[in-house]
């Protein structure tokens, strides 16, 4: 997010159950179910965004601009957990929830223009231009099988996977949670994870659990654009 003001930078994640920040080892530490598993610290990773984007707009001549790093928690269920002396989080990882209030209250405290909005526009630009798609597939890269991978459509609600294909909607047999969309985010997990290399037009199927409607794979599609690639993705459920 930029303006002539200031940038913020959001580090998205869908993590459900408890998450504990660790700032002893530099981890993020996920309790669900009985279970604990460890992720890469969201601290580190907004750092080195944060750096990369300073280097970047100083190797490209703009002036200084103040420049506000986020981790995101979009699961609303999540709750965050860190210790006491580890306070230097507290405003930078929030829920989804509260980002539109967070960013009232940076729109409040940087008032001063630091870029014009032709240097705004052409920062846009820019980065846009030199944006990359990854050019390594993930799961070759943490030697992830992809038969290990549980397909399907997540429920956006408590994350049971899969989820059902009701009548105009997904419904979750686990929690009873209902979504018209709740597709479109396991459809751009299913991008990152199981295309590549990236083409100019690819198809993406996603099985999911028994329809009540049979026939419903023969018309349910839906088109995302991710970068220059216009993915079609078309859902169908299992037979027999």
């Amino acid at each position: 997010m930029a303006s002539t003001k200031h940038f913020v930078i959001l580090e998205v994640k869908n993590i459900a159950g408890t998450v504990y920040f660790d700032s002893d080892f530099n981890q993020l530490i996920r309790s669900q179910d009985g279970r604990e598993e460890a992720f890469a610290d969201p601290i580190t990773q907004i750092n080195r965004q944060e750096q990369l984007l300073k280097s970047w707009l100083t190797d490209n001549k703009y002036p200084p601009i103040p420049i506000t790093s986020l981790v995101v928690f979009s699961n609303p269920t999540t709750l965050i957990r860190t210790s006491q002396r580890n306070k230097g989080i507290y405003n930078r990882v929030i829920h989804r929830n509260y980002l539109p209030t967070k960013l009232f209250q940076l729109e409040e405290k940087f008032q001063l223009d630091c870029l014009t909005e032709k240097e705004l526009n052409k920062v846009k630009r820019q980065l846009k231009r030199h944006h990359l798609l990854a050019d390594h597939p993930i799961l070759d890269q943490f030697d992830i099988n992809e038969n290990d991978i549980r397909k399907g459509v997540h429920c956006p609600h408590c994350e049971y996977l899969p989820i059902r294909r009701g009548y105009g909607y997904w419904e979750c047999l686990e929690c009873s949670y209902k979504s018209k969309d709740a597709h479109i985010s396991s459809l751009k997990e299913g991008v990152y994870l199981f295309i590549h290399p990236p083409q100019s037009e690819t198809t993406f199927l996603i099985e999911t659990d028994p329809s009540p409607n049979p026939l419903m794979y023969t018309y349910l599609k839906h088109s995302y654009r991710h970068g220059e690639l216009l993915l079609i993705f078309f859902l169908s459920h299992k037979q027999g």
